[in-house]
């Protein structure tokens, strides 16, 4: 049992760093302070023991979640690093994750897939309009509209709302606690990092989730 989880241990690091320069490569991060990036870093580290968790925590649908998992970890590399959201890991799973749903593969049916996908970007795309028309310049890029669509494909409506509403609240959490620390209004946040964590926590607890949800 203790060698097992050593060996996971190792690969989840191994495929941590992977999953950082698979994040600066898609957003063509060639810059020195990129390279000269120590081997491992801290992310890389606190990644591994999240991963080693969820390795032991989501045993069924592992390997679509593995993929899901996967690109949630590069869109936060990429949207706190650079404002970027890659569509390599937002846009084109979408049709993955119809896929997967389809063929059982996820724990979802194809019809919920796609009304999540759906009805996430439009709420998304709704709540720009609104935000475009008081202040005159978007709260919501593309990249997190196509995000949680790609959410939505993978967890379903459940999982899509519950991804909403953590982001939400995480996020404007992190904005008060920055301004209260920092004393400096944050202009720009990047909010696909909270889309992901949201949509991580979902896919590690979401049978407590939804059992607490329908009591």
């Amino acid at each position: 049992m203790i060698s097992a989880t050593i060996i996971l241990a190792l690969f989840f690091l191994i495929w941590s760093i992977a999953v950082r320069k698979i994040a600066a490569f898609l957003v063509k991060d060639c810059s020195e302070k990129s390279i000269k990036q120590p081997a491992i870093t801290f992310i890389d580290i606190i990644a591994t023991i999240w991963w080693l968790f969820a390795a032991y925590q989501v045993t069924e649908f592992l390997p679509a979640y593995f993929m899901l998992l996967s690109a949630l970890w590069v869109t936060i590399h990429t949207d706190f690093s650079h404002m970027l959201i890659s569509r390599f890991v937002s846009l084109y799973l979408i049709p993955v994750g119809f896929l997967l749903s389809a063929i059982y593969v996820l724990p979802i049916t194809l019809l919920e897939s796609f009304f999540a996908s759906f009805l996430g970007y439009g709420f998304f795309w709704t709540a720009n309009q609104i935000f475009y028309w008081f202040k005159k310049h978007d709260g919501l890029g593309q990249g997190d509209l196509e995000l949680i669509a790609m959410i939505g494909s993978f967890t379903g409506l459940i999982g899509c709302w519950f991804t909403i509403f953590f982001a939400s609240t995480i996020g404007t959490c992190f904005g008060c606690l920055y301004l209260i620390i920092v004393r400096k209004k944050i202009n720009i946040l990047p909010f696909g990092p909270f889309l992901a964590m949201g949509a991580m926590i979902y896919v590690l607890f979401q049978k407590t989730i939804i059992s607490f949800l329908i009591c």
